[in-house]
């Protein structure tokens, strides 16, 4: 195995750890509403307001004269892990057609509403995206919702949050996770060409059921740990599996409306009751929240 080593001469300063480990930050302007947690899309008047939290800091400092070695992953390990996700996506393409034509619909939302000039922020501009095509596609007769996560910081994992767009096959009550820019999501420090084979290989945008986005939530961040490891890279917390399982698959609260709405009235009040959430966080340890907070108005 081919190695190099060179020294590391002193400590890294903030902006270059910026780019190494980069950053996990919420998108300006993180409020949003939820309603309830199930697949069942829910049109009355149940919300729930919450500002930004703290996502927790991330990777630490490097220490200064430490040998640095780079190692080229193993070939043999790649080329499995590049067949399981290749397997992976191809059964997701092709064998079902409710998503097939959903996915469709998908594409042309998001082209349509890309091609708008939208003078905001980033962070702005992926919420007004997301939550255009989410409408778009109710419009359409799709039982579609902006769902966001949120989980509590626990052991060598950030606490933070995540939107996305799920949509409810009404017929067979199935649901579908819709990722708009899936590819970016995975982004990481001095890829090797292995993980960047495997990037190629992600559909850009995401339609799929949960179960499929854990299977390559598992080889996706397999293969960055490799990546990373072969760089002599530490792995920041928001590349690790559990914290990329819960963007997606944590407990969520589900919301149509197609803006962010006003915060709610300092004197108003509020009923409270709580959801229990599915076996995978019954004690499992895999995600914080083990029930779902609604608030009713």
């Amino acid at each position: 195995m081919e190695r190099r080593t060179n020294r590391v001469t002193g400590f890294l300063n903030e902006d270059a750890k910026e780019r190494i480990f980069g950053r996990c930050r919420p998108e300006s302007g993180d409020v949003s509403s939820g309603s309830e947690h199930s697949g069942e899309a829910d049109d009355g008047e149940i919300f729930f307001y919450f500002s930004d939290w703290d996502r927790g800091e991330a990777a630490g400092a490097v220490a200064p004269e430490v040998e640095e070695v780079e190692e080229e992953e193993d070939s043999s390990v790649c080329e499995s892990g590049l067949r399981d996700l290749e397997s992976i996506v191809m059964r997701i393409d092709g064998r079902d057609g409710f998503r097939e034509v959903l996915k469709s619909r998908v594409v042309e939302a998001a082209e349509k509403v890309r091609s708008l000039s939208i003078p905001r922020t980033e962070g702005d501009v992926r919420r007004s995206v997301r939550r255009s095509v989410m409408a778009i596609l109710r419009d359409g007769g799709y039982n579609a919702a902006v769902c966001k996560t949120r989980w509590e910081k626990s052991a060598g994992i950030t606490a933070g949050s995540y939107e996305f767009i799920d949509v409810v096959d009404e017929s067979s009550s199935k649901r579908y996770i819709v990722e708009l820019d899936f590819c970016a999501e995975f982004q990481i420090a001095r890829p090797t060409a292995a993980y960047q084979r495997m990037l190629r290989l992600l559909p850009p945008i995401f339609v799929g059921a949960c179960d499929e986005m854990r299977q390559i939530l598992a080889a996706m961040s397999e293969s960055a740990r490799r990546s990373l490891r072969s760089r002599d890279l530490q792995r920041p917390p928001w590349r690790k599996l559990r914290f990329m399982q819960n963007k997606w698959l944590a407990a969520y609260r589900r919301t149509t409306n197609a803006h962010a709405p006003p915060s709610v009235e300092k004197n108003s009040t509020v009923k409270c009751r709580t959801v229990g959430f599915d076996a995978a966080v019954r004690g499992e340890g895999l995600f914080p929240w083990g029930s779902i907070l609604i608030v009713e108005k």
